[in-house]
């Protein structure tokens, strides 16, 4: 089952950015070419329900269609929805109008809601166990590939981000790092926070949501950490999240950029705290 479900999420990873892949330089196919190869993860971690659609069906109740991933889903567990933060229990599972104890991992499926009106949640919320829920974040550092744009990206341009099922506007809080267009890493200190990118270049921003929003990292769950960025009409951008919720990169004391020093519990710079360790996942993280 394990390779069935790797070929599984690279498939889905394919399907959404091989539209963009033509028109992607060497260097950003390389990196989304790395991002499937990376998308093998555990998938010990919790489930994760990914809302497509809810229904309200007379004589039944309340019916989610949602994409499973990370595990299963059985009758009887308890979920919450997030951001909705709304719970409830699953009350039965369908797939292809059948009746199941618990799901197919990354099948899309269609599960009864007991305790939890339609009207309590929304498309784009992400559902987990009750005791170890999805991630909320109103802040999170992306490494983003800028496929087209007439103009420039600067700080606080403010396109719509397709993540999953959530299409949110977000801001470009600060770009962080421009990317080397020859290697993909990061360049030297004197593109340390560039003024602009534009098309053909790459770079490491933080970004803000206008609302909370549920994502994971694209190390984590490979569905929930990917985006396209849209603005007139057109996919602009294209790119994955590597931190959410305390890996900030940026430290709240001094404003250092983090990104140089990775995964780090204090600023190199100033000692303060950076919020990298335990468990800021999973709580709303709003400097």
């Amino acid at each position: 089952m394990g390779n069935l479900e790797d070929r599984n999420i690279k498939n889905r990873i394919q399907r959404s950015v091989e539209p963009h892949f033509s028109d992607m330089d060497h260097v950003q196919q390389q990196w989304f070419l790395q991002q499937e190869d990376d998308s093998s993860v555990s998938r010990a971690d919790p489930v994760r329900l990914v809302v497509e659609d809810i229904y309200s069906v007379p004589g039944i109740g309340t019916i989610a269609s949602v994409e499973i991933h990370n595990g299963t889903v059985s009758v009887g567990d308890e979920v919450v929805f997030q951001p909705s933060d709304a719970n409830g229990k699953i009350k039965s599972v369908n797939e292809h109008s059948d009746k199941i104890p618990e799901n197919i991992p990354f099948d899309n499926t269609l599960v009864g809601i007991r305790g939890l009106r339609k009207e309590e949640f929304n498309c784009g919320d992400v559902g987990g166990p009750a005791d170890s829920p999805p991630s909320v974040v109103k802040r999170f550092q992306a490494q983003i590939a800028v496929k087209q744009h007439p103009s420039v990206l600067t700080e606080g341009y403010t396109p719509d981000f397709q993540i999953h099922t959530s299409r949110t506007a977000c801001a470009i809080e600060s770009i962080d790092w421009k990317l080397d267009p020859s290697s993909g890493d990061i360049r030297d200190a004197g593109v340390d926070d560039p003024d602009y990118i534009q098309a053909g270049d790459s770079a490491l921003v933080t970004v803000r949501p206008q609302r909370p929003i549920s994502v994971e990292t694209a190390t984590t769950v490979p569905e929930l950490g990917v985006f396209t960025v849209h603005d007139m009409n057109m996919t602009i951008a294209i790119g994955r999240i590597n931190r959410t919720g305390g890996d900030s990169t940026r430290c709240s004391g001094c404003g250092a950029n983090l990104s140089e020093y990775g995964r780090v519990d204090f600023c190199p710079e100033c000692g303060a705290q950076t919020g990298a360790s335990g468990d800021s996942e999973t709580r709303v993280y709003d400097p």
